[in-house]
């Protein structure tokens, strides 16, 4: 009779953790989906080899605070460009990436990931340029945007680094929505100092 009722007590144990397993899991699940992810290059995936690709990560977090970690993977390259850090709860967080471009490439995987595993994951389409630099212009132009390697670009849309600007011999600014941000400020600046052309 002892033997059966520690038979029956150690069966009882051992579905009620599995229990516990089972409604655990769900949780984490629906935590991770709660972060949402949408990635964006400002010249249309439009890249020069030996130079910086911009990408921009929009992340919206719907749940509790929580420690993200951003990855942009390069198909057959061993290389991974990585940024970690925290997200508030229910904000919305802009993040730049900058991937050095060595050979013609035809797509980038972003990953967004937290310790417990990937939340989110999307692919950049890449479109090589047949040129050394890109010309391009924040706001609306009154020139023929075929001079553009895109159409018109918003404030969001200007790197905050100057390895994001690297791919560019010319960017005019016309008639901005908003003023620059400080980092914005300060990329331009250094990448005109290293010959950038800036038309305003």
């Amino acid at each position: 009779m002892i033997v059966r009722r520690s038979r029956f007590a150690l069966l009882l144990y051992c579905l009620t953790v599995l229990l516990v397993v089972q409604i655990g899991v769900p949780a984490q699940t629906l935590a991770q989906a709660q972060i949402e992810l949408e990635v964006f290059t400002p010249f249309g995936g439009q890249y020069v080899v030996g130079e910086w690709l911009p990408i921009r990560a929009t992340l919206r977090n719907q749940g509790p605070t929580v420690t993200v970690t951003l990855t942009a993977s390069l198909i057959d390259e061993p290389t991974q460009y990585v940024r970690t850090f925290r997200i508030a709860a229910d904000t919305e967080q802009v993040v730049w990436l900058y991937v050095f471009i060595a050979r013609p490439l035809r797509a980038i995987t972003v990953i967004l990931s937290t310790n417990t595993g990937v939340v989110a994951q999307q692919d950049i389409l890449l479109l090589l340029r047949p040129v050394e630099r890109m010309r391009a212009v924040i706001g609306p132009s009154p020139v023929n945007s075929d001079l553009f390697a895109t159409d018109s670009l918003t404030v969001d849309d200007l790197p905050d680094h100057p390895l994001g600007l690297s791919t560019l011999s010319v960017l005019a600014l016309f008639a901005l929505s908003e003023p620059l941000t400080a980092s914005q400020q300060s990329a331009l600046l250094v990448w005109v100092a290293n010959g950038g052309h800036l038309i305003v």
